[in-house]
């Protein structure tokens, strides 16, 4: 993909950082230098923010350099109904719903399920460009094939990051309207397209992917900026990919981060190459047509016998 750019906190980052998740002062420096280089969104892919305890200084410090830059796409974390949460980080509402938009009745069954989100500071929300939730939804075998593409909470729809950071990055105003080309399940959802072709077995699935986004580690960014190209009309994913941290399953079996899914959701919506799951009434034909045809081959052979 041309334009999905992923910044890895791969091991040399997680290094640098003293084997810590996040560094509030290299990733403000980052923001800046994204946007020297053109960038116009960059989707902070940590779940941890939502929940993350900065001191006053590196709040503060974050949330200049997030002004400063124009780009930051934050994370909303998700709640069940039944889960606690300090209020802190429930986020205060009317900040929240700057980020959130009107859906239209696009939905057979509109969503039901509706949770409470765990969102960053207030002082990082007021300085983010856009948020987006950072929820997938895993079938009974365990594996990543839907997203939902709104999440309902306190009567508002929210969008997924990736596709909040991808509507910013376009240039699009209008997130509801920017939406309306993906294919939905009744229920919602968006069936993912992965960029893994007929990959053999999981881990040439796993190649495949890795190959498909451009991916740059941050700290050998931060060392040298040079590194970095033209990013104007890309979409950044800024998040951790050390194996040592969960990952997801794909249809293929391939094992990926989570950036690595908000990078196919991004370059989805872009690049239009949805997928959508054929009509019932087209399934039906198909399976009638073979049926046909091997019973037609199966009655014009003569039966073999044997003693």
């Amino acid at each position: 993909s041309e334009q999905v750019v992923i910044l890895a906190a791969d091991d040399a980052t997680l290094r640098r950082w003293d084997h810590r998740l996040f560094d509030s002062a290299d990733i403000g420096r980052l923001l800046i230098l994204l946007q020297q280089r053109g960038a116009s969104a960059a989707a902070l892919a940590w779940p941890m923010l939502s929940n993350a305890q900065f001191s006053p200084a590196e709040r503060n410090s974050l949330a200049r350099d997030m002004r400063t830059s124009g780009i930051a796409c934050l994370p909303l974390g998700l709640l069940s109904p039944g889960s606690a949460a300090s209020s802190a980080n429930r986020g205060n509402s009317l900040l929240l719903q700057r980020y959130s938009a009107l859906v239209a009745s696009r939905f057979a069954e509109p969503p039901t399920q509706e949770l409470r989100l765990l969102a960053p500071d207030d002082t990082l929300l007021r300085a983010a460009a856009s948020a987006g939730h950072n929820g997938f939804t895993l079938d009974s075998d365990g594996r990543v094939r839907r997203l939902p593409v709104w999440i309902e909470s306190q009567g508002a729809y929210y969008p997924p990051l990736a596709i909040s950071a991808a509507v910013l990055s376009s240039g699009e105003t209008e997130l509801t309207r920017a939406s309306q080309t993906l294919p939905l399940m009744p229920d919602g959802t968006m069936l993912l397209n992965y960029p893994t072709g007929v990959a053999a077995t999981p881990d040439d699935a796993t190649q495949v992917l890795a190959s498909a986004f451009r991916t740059y580690s941050i700290a050998q960014v931060l060392e040298n900026p040079r590194l970095l190209p033209d990013l104007r009309h890309s979409c950044i994913i800024i998040g951790p990919t050390s194996n040592s941290l969960s990952q997801f399953s794909t249809p293929s079996g391939a094992r990926v981060p989570a950036v690595m899914l908000h990078a196919v959701i991004a370059d989805n919506l872009l690049s239009g190459q949805n997928i959508e799951r054929a009509p019932t009434a087209f399934l039906w034909l198909m399976t009638i047509i073979l049926c046909l045809t091997v019973g037609g081959f199966v009655s014009s052979r003569p039966p073999l016998w044997s003693a």
